[in-house]
């Protein structure tokens, strides 16, 4: 049901969820299909993001929730315009104590 109503996360296994370092950054995407209606997937996205930025760097941490929303639905809708697409994957890369926010379409087969 919550994948339904929120979107689903793709790759999750429950060894990874205990863990919440960089390296497991990349194996979990978050697809979103409308971010201004899914508050609750983007805040999580948010959440796993400043859990990993707190980690890294916890001098430079700013807990700037509307601005990262704000942030993902603009790129989602870049993505989904230049992709004619309507889902679209987030991810964490990280390296050198830096946190990159990826994105890529979800393409209809």
């Amino acid at each position: 049901l919550y994948a339904i109503l929120y979107g689903e996360v793709l790759k999750v296994k429950k060894d990874l969820i205990k863990k919440n370092t960089c390296e497991i950054a990349p194996h979990l995407k978050t697809v979103i299909s409308q971010p201004d209606l899914q508050y609750r997937l983007v805040n999580d996205l948010f959440d796993r993001y400043l859990n990993l930025a707190k980690k890294n760097n916890p001098e430079d941490v700013a807990e700037e929730r509307k601005i990262f929303h704000d942030f993902i639905s603009e790129s989602y809708k870049k993505i989904c315009s230049k992709f004619k697409c309507d889902h679209v994957a987030f991810w964490f890369e990280c390296s050198n104590n830096s946190i990159e926010i990826m994105a890529s379409p979800v393409l209809k087969k």
